[in-house]
């Protein structure tokens, strides 16, 4: 499958359809553009990319109640995150296949968000541990790591 529905989405997440409805209304996530405003009648499709994003986004909206606003730049900085690393997309690739897999997000000011994927060595009795060294290093990291910075 190449394009997914409404229906997809809510069904794939596991979120409530007016809520993907509201993501998409808000572009968390983008529509075809050919769907997009295409008037009554046509609904909505979205890429492949766009159904992983509303998967990644899902528990960030739904447990940590993130506000619209911020999910737009959340998906944002996953977008260029995907776009530019083709090893990101390649963990993500992964994930879905049932690898174990992680996505932090850090922000070092109000509306911009940075995305790094990590993938631990499942054969490392110290996986765990690895996880938890990765987010300390993005907190300590030059660019990423400055006063105020958060990651999750």
């Amino acid at each position: 499958m190449t394009d997914f529905t409404l229906a997809d989405l809510t069904r794939f997440t596991g979120a409530k359809r007016r809520s993907v409805q509201f993501w998409a209304e808000k572009k968390v996530i983008l529509a075809d553009r050919t769907t997009e405003l295409a008037g009554s009648g046509t609904h909505r499709r979205f890429s492949r990319s766009e159904a992983v994003m509303a998967c990644l986004l899902h528990p960030f909206a739904i447990r940590l109640k993130i506000s619209v606003g911020e999910l737009v730049d959340i998906s944002a900085g996953i977008r260029r995150r995907l776009n530019e690393d083709p090893v990101a997309r390649d963990i993500v690739e992964k994930a879905i296949e049932g690898r174990e897999s992680y996505l932090f997000l850090t922000s070092t000011e109000p509306g911009v968000w940075g995305a790094t994927f990590f993938e631990p060595d499942p054969t490392s009795p110290k996986a765990y541990e690895a996880v938890g060294v990765h987010a300390i290093n993005l907190l300590h990291h030059e660019e990423i790591g400055k006063p105020g910075a958060v990651t999750m």
